[in-house]
């Protein structure tokens, strides 16, 4: 188009700037080649695939046809697939097992003839069709009767039977976990990213995660996002994942970031375990202990090992620094790590200094095992609380950054400890106050400057969230 292509490229980039704000502009991509280019980029780059258990009967989707039959052209131009796999509210754990295997299994069909690329994600969202009610827009709320009123006593002893009961099987039923296996699926050579996202509130298990990443030679980075649900569930599932995922270290021999992230579902444990408690006291017995420990040594040790190759680590309030550290080998060596960050429910403004202090020390000592080493971050995070300790190197300047509420201090030894680490660098010591008011996890982590702990799009809907009054 003469007219088009008579234009200066910096009007012709304002206007195809304006153009590509809007949605559903495919139409106008035919006015010239660039146009065409310009759209299609936007509209290939993310893939969102929605496919109903309803399918899982049937013949393969139109969507997976489709899927497998881009041209290479377009092919190259998506970065990022997002699956969303929907269930029936209230089918059978089976069902959803077997659904979700086919659905996979076609996905990764429709994907084996792509061509391996550098920088292509792979999002898989499995949920319910409850999840898309009007409940999970406050706060977790499940539409119980006065759940907004903060006294229970005030309701009758047959309203607190039925609402703690209602409340409980809904919150079970929306993180209830399932478990499935890929039986004849093909390996996807184009995927380099995986991405459990936090929205998926089901458990998914470990042997199924394994199943998908075995699917996916050359993956270089892993995110999982889960969530604590030590008031609804007492098994913990996170213990799982050391047998039948981290113990597999082909599944990361090519991995070189892994992202892990628990919500600590602040609200909801919360809500449950005050209703717990009045029920409790309306309706007394005998109770088991529901308490599920936060210490796991044995995936501490699965994930340690796993991580030797990594170059990037981040686990928050997934295993303790203090179980990682201590399960670590003599002869453990981190030849290539750059970024570690882990969390331990020992940072507290009012915690144990000497606690404190001997796991800071213990973590510089395990960084002397870490050559290439440039960020070290231990944490802590939640209603009232926010803490961090930051080590840094660059070059021939290496710092330490203490940021806890109410300006507790650290114990001038650690600071040495840290700057014995490199003794000829240029050491700097820094001391911050926090945020006055810490109302969430995710206030805490935006206090800390810790926004890579957990996906973008993750850390939007928690701040969403935590806004919705």
């Amino acid at each position: 188009m003469a007219c088009w292509n008579s234009l200066p490229q910096e009007i012709r980039s304002a206007i195809l700037g304006c153009v590509l704000v809007h949605d559903h502009i495919a139409p106008y991509a035919p006015v010239s080649i660039e146009w065409r280019d310009a759209i299609e980029e936007k509209i290939f780059r993310r893939l969102c695939i929605q496919a109903p258990s309803s399918d899982a009967l049937g013949s393969t989707p139109m969507v997976f046809h489709r899927l497998s039959r881009l041209c290479d052209r377009r092919r190259r131009l998506v970065k990022h697939i997002y699956v969303e796999l929907i269930t029936r509210n209230g089918s059978e754990s089976l069902e959803h097992g077997v659904y979700m295997s086919v659905a996979i299994t076609w996905l990764f069909h429709s994907l084996q003839s792509w061509p391996a690329q550098d920088d292509l994600t792979l999002e898989i969202n499995m949920l319910e069709t409850m999840n898309f009610s009007a409940e999970w827009l406050k706060r977790h709320h499940v539409g119980g009767p006065r759940e907004q009123d903060a006294d229970l006593s005030r309701l009758s002893n047959s309203q607190l039977e039925s609402f703690v009961m209602g409340f409980s099987n809904s919150a079970r039923s929306s993180f209830a976990s399932f478990a499935f296996k890929l039986q004849v699926c093909p390996s996807v050579q184009a995927v380099t990213r995986f991405l459990l996202p936090r929205q998926c509130r089901r458990r998914v298990e470990a042997v199924t995660i394994s199943c998908i990443l075995e699917r996916l030679p050359r993956l270089e980075e892993i995110s999982l996002e889960t969530w604590d649900v030590s008031e609804i569930y007492v098994d913990d599932h996170i213990n799982r994942f050391a047998p039948h995922l981290f113990s597999h270290p082909e599944h990361f021999k090519n991995v070189k970031s892994m992202t892990v992230f628990q919500d600590r579902n602040e609200p909801l444990n919360a809500a449950i375990h005050r209703q717990r408690d009045e029920y409790r006291r309306r309706f007394p017995r005998p109770i088991l202990s529901r308490e599920v420990s936060c210490h796991r040594p044995v995936l501490a040790r699965e994930i340690a090992v796993a991580s030797l190759s990594l170059e990037n680590l981040s686990l928050s309030f997934f295993v303790d620094a203090l179980d990682f550290f201590g399960q670590c080998r003599e002869d453990c060596l981190w030849a290539d790590l750059r970024s570690l960050t882990l969390t331990s429910r020992l940072l507290t403004c009012n915690g144990d200094s000497v606690k404190i202090h001997g796991l800071l020390q213990t973590a510089a000592r395990m960084a002397k095992r870490m050559p290439k080493l440039e960020r070290l971050i231990i944490w802590n995070g939640g209603a009232n609380e926010a803490c961090a300790f930051t080590y840094r190197k660059q070059q021939h300047i290496a710092s330490v950054t203490w940021q806890a509420k109410g300006g507790t201090k650290l114990n001038p030894q650690v600071y040495s400890t840290w700057e014995n680490l490199h003794s000829g660098c240029l050491f700097k010591v820094e001391e911050k106050d926090t945020w006055h008011s810490i109302t969430s996890q995710v206030a805490a982590i935006m206090c800390l400057g810790l926004e890579h702990v957990v996906d973008h799009v993750s850390l939007r809907q928690m701040q969403l969230e935590d806004s919705t009054p």
